[in-house]
């Protein structure tokens, strides 16, 4: 491997993964790639990664995984890393509903505070599956049934968002169901026409129309920023400001240029990093 000072002399026996670096590899797939990772799936994972250590000559998951968030490694590993973990991703996966992309992708963004409630609740994430709601609520009671399911998971707004969990469903059932659906998503040229179809569903604006297309490392999104709460923290500790969207994401495209990141680069590591790098805007 040729990336900064790792040491190529060490021998291929590659160390065990430990807790800790298996929490923070399975914290990134469930939060970008949105695979869920429990500790069963530790086993699948070290096998999956190792290809990639063997082949970088790397004998630990820890310099491994401090290689791949390296400003080297986002830019020539990470890819790499997320073609082994995605690649015939159902090794992953415990339930059919996880395979659908706009469901899986969707539902997150609209309900955000509450997500653990009922995104990560499997009791409550079945009882508003795509499958299951068609095959086991009538029409007439979606309203009443998303409501109910929001409000068991203490989700804010329950009431707005089962209104648009109503109509998303809806407009899933017009493209013709979910396979037909993530067909269509995946066919779209453009990162235009890709936001568009995305803010066609409700709860889904500029930020996440990009965010969802991001989280897949869509090649239509290697230069985008994602412009949230997050990011306006740093805007403002900047004392810089937008009245636009688009103005506001050009801004940190221009600064990952000057970087030589990709803007999906910077966005990943302001997410993972924020705390640091406030810190270090504050002691500037």
């Amino acid at each position: 491997m040729n990336a900064q000072s790792y040491d190529l002399t060490k021998p291929l026996e590659i160390q065990a993964m430990s807790d800790k670096i298996f929490y923070r590899f399975s914290t990134f797939i469930h939060d970008e790639l949105g695979i869920k990772m429990p500790e069963a799936k530790k086993t699948i994972l070290q096998a999956r990664l190792q290809k990639r250590l063997r082949n970088l000559e790397i004998s630990s998951f820890k310099e491994y995984y401090d290689y791949v968030f390296s400003s080297r490694g986002l830019k020539d590993e990470l890819a790499n890393m997320i073609d082994v973990v995605t690649t015939n991703k159902t090794d992953f996966f415990r339930e059919p509903d996880h395979f659908d992309f706009l469901v899986q992708k969707i539902l997150p963004r609209i309900i955000r505070r509450g997500r653990t409630g009922l995104i990560s609740t499997e009791s409550n994430y079945r009882r508003i599956a795509y499958d299951y709601v068609k095959r086991e609520v009538n029409e007439s009671e979606r309203p009443e049934h998303f409501d109910r399911v929001l409000r068991d998971a203490k989700v804010r707004m329950p009431g707005k968002k089962a209104g648009w969990l109503v109509s998303n469903l809806d407009r899933i059932e017009s493209c013709g169901g979910v396979t037909e659906a993530n067909r269509i998503a995946f066919s779209i040229r453009g990162r235009t026409e890709k936001i568009r179809f995305m803010k066609a569903f409700d709860g889904i604006g500029d930020k996440y129309g990009r965010n969802i297309w991001m989280d897949i490392y869509d090649k239509d999104f290697y230069e985008s920023v994602a412009v949230d709460e997050r990011i306006k923290k740093f805007s403002k500790e900047l004392d810089v400001s937008f009245s636009k969207y688009d103005d506001h994401e050009k801004f940190y495209l221009e600064l990952a240029g000057k970087a030589n990141l990709q803007g999906w680069e910077l966005d990943r590591l302001m997410y993972h990093f924020s705390t640091e790098i406030l810190e270090a805007i504050n002691a500037c």
